[in-house]
Order: structure tokens, then sequence, then C-alpha cells
């Protein structure tokens, strides 16, 4: 357990090839998982809760290769998820529930951006948000819940995004070949 004290319970800026399994982030007055600059990261199986700040927050170069995996944030001060200027990030299997701001927030640029089978419920805005309104980067959303959000489940609106198999979001692909 990293928190209760600190202000980002982890804190990494300009790395490579980094692996997180079995933690918990709680009650930093910053972000729990603050990265920047960072490629080939794993977050697995982990727990980020009562941060003043964001749970997990990723930003910086546009060459990432990020997974995360069965990480639940919840009642985190900020977003469940912040992803800002990023690309090629999978989550899996995760949790976004009872956060002041966004369940997942997708900043300028955070493209590549795939989100399966989550859970994101009672966020303070949406379940999951696209800041990013010039144009709505390439990102799919499959097979996840939504329920209770306070500003609704998503606000992409564009056609560069798949959206598909959802619960309490409606699909805006068909295609065999829309996950490819």
């Amino acid at each position: 357990t990293i928190g209760a004290g600190g202000s980002n319970g982890v804190d990494i800026d300009d790395s490579a090839h980094m692996s997180f399994k079995v933690f918990r982030l709680f009650g930093n007055t910053g972000n729990g998982f603050d990265a920047n600059n960072v490629s080939y990261l794993v977050l697995d199986e982990g727990y980020a809760a009562s941060n003043t700040g964001n749970g997990i927050k990723i930003s910086g170069s546009q060459s990432n290769t990020i997974s995360i995996n069965n990480v639940v944030n919840r009642g985190n001060g900020g977003d469940g998820y912040s992803f800002d200027d990023v690309t090629d990030i999978s989550i899996g299997f995760s949790e976004a529930a009872y956060n002041v701001g966004d369940g997942f927030d997708l900043s300028s640029d955070a493209s590549g951006v795939k989100i399966t089978t989550c859970k994101i419920k009672n966020n303070g805005g949406y379940g999951i948000k696209n800041a990013n309104t010039a144009t709505t980067p390439e990102n799919t959303i499959v097979n996840s819940t939504f329920s209770g959000n306070v500003s609704g489940a998503t606000d992409y609106t564009g056609s560069n995004v798949v959206i598909r198999g959802n619960i309490g979001l409606n699909d805006n692909s068909t295609s065999s070949t829309a996950l490819d």
C-alpha cells in the first residue's frame, strides 16, 4: 500500500519497461499513480482509491504501449483514469466508479485507447469523456457496463471510435472488422 500522506503515490517521469502488479494507492494528496513520458508500462491487479487527484494519470509521449488489467479506481477526487497525449493503451477487466470527475478522461491526442470489459459507474462526470473536441481519436469501447454517470455514459460523437456490445451505451458499429 502506497499512500496516506504523499503527494502522488507513484510518480514516474521519462521511463520505459516498467511493471506494477498487486498494488494499492490510497489517500494521496495528489494522484494515486502519475506517469509522464513512459512507454511499455504494465499495471495489473491494482487498486487506486480516495486520492485527492486522479486515480491513475498517464501523460506525455505519443509513443506508448500501456496495458492496464484488473485495476479498480474508486472514490478519487479527480478522474478515475486520465490519459493525455498518449497512444496504444489497453484497459481490460477494470473499474472506474464513484470518482468526483469522469471515469475515464481522454484528453488531447489520446488515441489508440481500447477499453474492454470494464465497469464504469456512478462517476461525477461522464463515464468516458473525450476532451479532444477537434477530432475524435481512434479509440474502442467494447463489452463494458455503464450506469449512473452524472453527465452520461460518454460524449463521443464522431465516427473514429468503435462502440459495440456495451450495456448502457448504444453501439455505433456492427462491422465484424471494426475491432481489427
